[in-house]
């Protein structure tokens, strides 16, 4: 996905209010992820086990690269430590290869980070869907030149 990394823009709301401060994040990596969970019983007439998917469960690791004095890297930083909805964002992630802007409230997974000099901070983290978040799916508008 390198070759294509400027077609995924990743917005975080960083503000503490309820009025939305979107940062746009520099991507070093990402991907999509699209996994899904399963209800398996056994039948007991036979000898197989039946399935059906009961829901997705998507989650989109990212890799960014920060100045470690800004906001965003002090916000994203700032989550390590916390659980439940302190744990938490809103988000914007668009596709530009698929037309589509997905926004919803997002869960950071495990929060990783190193000094890739003494300014310049790379995290890690895996972005997933808040316990019922409202999740919207747009189509994404190329902007007019």
């Amino acid at each position: 996905m390198e070759e294509n990394i400027g077609n995924v823009i990743m917005e975080i709301d960083i503000s503490e209010t309820e009025t939305p401060d979107y940062e746009t994040l520099c991507i070093l990596s990402t991907s999509y992820e699209n996994s899904v969970n399963m209800d398996t019983w056994n039948d007991l007439c036979n000898a197989h086990s039946n399935s059906v998917a009961t829901s997705l469960d998507e989650s989109w690791p990212f890799t960014f690269k920060f100045n470690k004095t800004s906001p965003v890297c002090l916000f994203i930083k700032g989550k390590k430590n916390k659980i439940g909805a302190e744990r938490t964002a809103k988000v914007k992630v668009t596709d530009k290869l698929e037309n589509k802007v997905v926004s919803f409230t997002a869960t950071f997974g495990d929060i990783n980070y190193g000094f890739e000099t003494d300014t310049i901070q790379e995290i890690e983290t895996q972005l997933k869907i808040y316990d019922n978040s409202t999740y919207a799916e747009t189509t994404y508008v190329a902007p007019s030149v």
